[in-house]
């Protein structure tokens, strides 16, 4: 892979993993483990970073303003056994990052990182740093996707059908991850900065009805970004609680999904909306004026 990037002339950046004992020339003639020669190097730049949490098995607990230490240098990559005895070696640039005082050992941050940089500068070195901070939005974006979408469980017979589902599916899951980190990131800001109109008026309309018997009302205009997204999961029998006050990416986008397909049958087929709606909701006891069919009306809606 580095290689074929190298070929390529695309940018990367692969974070060595220990375990598999990469090694380095060090002078013409002798090899060594790729994390020993980057031990005895003094660092080059410092940098502060925040750690995002991650609630999976391998648990990462968030912090704010983790000081690091980054060292660099240029190194020959040794070529691994599988390829030809006559590989040559591979130039990158490899950075190490560590934390000098951690107030865990056990968590403390030490990562290695190559990338297929021409030079060796501190600027170079925390260009890459910088870059690989953006794996925890990548590995939210890929959750959503993977979890959430279940694109690993579509069965398509062309290649060419499964580029066109995940054109679609790709944009449920920035829209689905956007809308848990605004939900965690910024959860007094207004809803109607976020979502459409559209939205906030079905959703409303769902809240009506008598399994939510407690959100009677009509469209909240100051309604904030976290309680939208709640009760977007809330269609998809999300049930908040003290331990999990927001909901996951499994529920957040089957929600979300119902609140667009009914969006879709009130805008193309108002009357037929109008129906089903009037069909399942409560009135909002004095709280709204009502359209004839018993739904909500357009006068609760504000832009």
């Amino acid at each position: 892979m580095l290689s074929a990037a190298r070929a390529r002339g695309a940018g990367l950046v692969v974070r060595a993993n220990r375990a598999r004992q990469r090694k380095v020339w060090v002078g013409s003639d002798r090899a060594a483990e790729l994390w020993d020669s980057m031990a005895a190097l003094e660092p080059i730049a410092r940098k502060s970073i925040d750690i995002e949490a991650d609630g999976s098995p391998r648990v990462r607990t968030g912090r704010t303003d983790v000081r690091l230490d980054v060292r660099a240098t240029m190194v020959d990559i040794v070529a691994p056994k599988s390829q030809p005895h006559d590989t040559p070696p591979l130039r990158m640039l490899a950075v190490r990052i560590t934390e000098p005082d951690p107030a865990d050992d056990d968590h403390a941050l030490d990562w290695l990182l190559r990338a297929n940089e021409e030079a060796c500068t501190a600027q170079h070195a925390l260009q890459v740093v910088s870059w690989y901070e953006k794996r925890w939005l990548i590995e939210e974006y890929f959750k959503a996707l993977k979890v959430g979408i279940q694109i690993n469980d579509r069965r398509l017979d062309h290649a060419d059908d499964l580029r066109k589902c995940l054109a679609f599916d790709a944009v449920t899951a920035c829209t689905v991850m956007t809308m848990g980190r605004l939900a965690r990131s910024e959860p007094q800001t207004p809803a109607r900065q976020g979502f459409h109109t559209d939205e906030i008026y079905v959703l409303a309309a769902h809240m009506s009805m008598p399994n939510h018997r407690k959100h009677h009302g009509p469209p909240d205009h100051g309604q904030t970004m976290d309680d939208f997204v709640v009760k977007t999961a809330r269609l998809a029998g999300f049930i908040p609680s003290k331990r999990q006050p927001l909901p996951g990416s499994i529920k957040l986008w089957e929600g979300y999904l119902y609140l667009r397909r009914d969006e879709g049958r009130r805008i193309f087929s108002p009357e037929r909306w109008q129906r089903s709606i009037a069909g399942r909701t409560n009135r909002f006891a004095d709280k709204a004026p009502y359209s004839r069919a018993g739904s909500i009306s357009d006068k609760d809606v504000a832009a």
